[in-house]
């Protein structure tokens, strides 16, 4: 009697496992807003019987190719890692607004420059690992300063150090690093970093990037930002972000795509 119990009990989990529904959710790295809003959906979707599934990625450009490739089903990204997404015949349902990112330009304490156009041909930038936002976002600005609507400004000359934000302070001695570019939010743990141990903030702005427009309005939205410990704004980019989801998600799990939906504007950021 009690090994047909068992038997049962072991079938019936077997069911109930293989029955529920599993949500493939994308986050950046451990401990950054969109890995915060993930795991908080993730919490959520269990009280609703559902298994979530959270993998990190290094950011929002290879959030997109997970996406497009089918690994994931849903997840936070920015708007330029969508479009390149259409760019190259990849669709994505964009399911809502997660919210907006600002670009960081840093020089190292002492430096002569103090925004963008100060740098040029001879110089470096970090601007993170490949398949991160940041990196996405400071090569696309390159691309289209080179392209046909730009004017080819010298600064789209830096030279390119793909790294980690957080061996900055280790890249000016070893590869001559002279400044680090960051998309984050503005409580973000590395932004906080690099500021508290001297980098200090500069300009980005240029009239190309500027005129760029992607539906109807524009691919980064030019704001003055305050930085604790400045006297004075600094010129940077809104990057918009949103959550996206593979075109056949919310027909293929209704249940989940409901629940997604619900609470995603409630999700800690």
């Amino acid at each position: 009697m009690l090994k047909s119990f068992i038997a049962i009990a072991a079938f019936a989990a077997s069911i109930s496992t293989t029955d529920a529904t599993e949500v493939r959710l994308g986050a950046a790295k451990e401990g950054g807003g969109y890995d915060k809003a993930m795991r908080n959906l993730a919490r959520i979707l269990k009280d609703n019987d559902i298994v979530p599934v959270v993998t990190n990625f290094d950011g929002s450009e290879d959030i997109a190719t997970a996406l497009c490739a089918g690994k994931i089903d849903f997840a936070p990204l920015q708007i330029d890692a969508y479009r390149n997404a259409g760019e190259r015949g990849c669709q994505l349902d964009p399911v809502g607004v997660y919210g907006s990112e600002i670009t960081h330009l840093f020089f190292p304490k002492g430096s002569d420059k103090d925004e963008l156009h100060d740098l040029g041909k001879g110089d470096a930038i970090l601007i993170g690992k490949i398949g991160s936002g940041s990196a996405l976002t400071f090569e696309t600005m390159v691309s289209i300063e080179k392209g046909e609507h730009g004017n080819k400004s010298d600064w789209s000359n830096v030279t390119l150090v793909h790294k980690d934000h957080t061996r900055a302070d280790a890249a000016v001695a070893a590869d001559g690093v002279d400044a680090v570019f960051l998309v984050s939010t503005m409580t973000h743990p590395t932004l906080k970093k690099l500021m508290k141990s001297g980098w200090e903030m500069g300009d980005v702005d240029d009239k190309d990037i500027n005129d760029l427009e992607f539906n109807g309005a524009s691919l980064y939205t030019q704001v003055d930002t305050s930085y604790e410990g400045y006297w004075t704004d600094r010129d940077t980019y809104e990057v918009r972000t949103l959550y996206a989801a593979t075109m056949d998600f919310a027909s293929d799990n209704p249940e989940a795509f409901n629940v997604i939906t619900r609470v995603m504007d409630s999700l800690k950021r």
